[in-house]
């Protein structure tokens, strides 16, 4: 009776464990492996461009940069880092870089420029929260 039993517990859990997963049980939906289109929704036509696509709304035609240090930790030794950075915000602007941005117009032919005003940096000891929400660096 054992080896009836034990023989009869191999062959259930060998046939469970052949049975195929039923990782999609709704056959009619594709399986989940990143996004998917809305069904019945056409896919946005194709262009053989990688240029940005202008919109219509407004543009910045040159960029005012103000470094802000924020944090407790900003009143210890910030030294080398605010060098570093003024050093980059002032020698970025006119550069090969900044200029790939020189070929986008809007619609009526302002173009955005390279250039970069650089209105130095301020430093703020107050302690940062972890999650600061955007009016909260807004607000800064």
């Amino acid at each position: 009776m054992n080896r009836f039993a034990l023989a009869l517990l191999v062959l259930v859990s060998t046939l469970l464990n052949a049975q195929s997963p039923n990782k999609n049980p709704n056959k009619s939906e594709p399986p989940i492996l990143g996004p998917h289109r809305a069904r019945d929704v056409p896919k946005p036509a194709t262009t053989n461009s990688n240029d940005l696509l202008y919109h219509g709304g407004p543009i910045l035609p040159t960029a005012s940069v103000q470094a802000i240090f924020w944090g407790s930790s900003w009143g210890t030794s910030p030294g080398d880092k605010i060098t570093g950075m003024n050093v980059f915000y002032e020698s970025e602007g006119g550069t090969p870089y900044a200029a790939t941005v020189n070929e986008y117009t809007d619609s009526t032919g302002h173009q955005v420029s390279s250039s970069l005003t650089y209105g130095g940096y301020i430093v703020d000891t107050t302690s940062s929260p972890k999650h600061p929400g955007t009016s909260q660096v807004l607000g800064e």
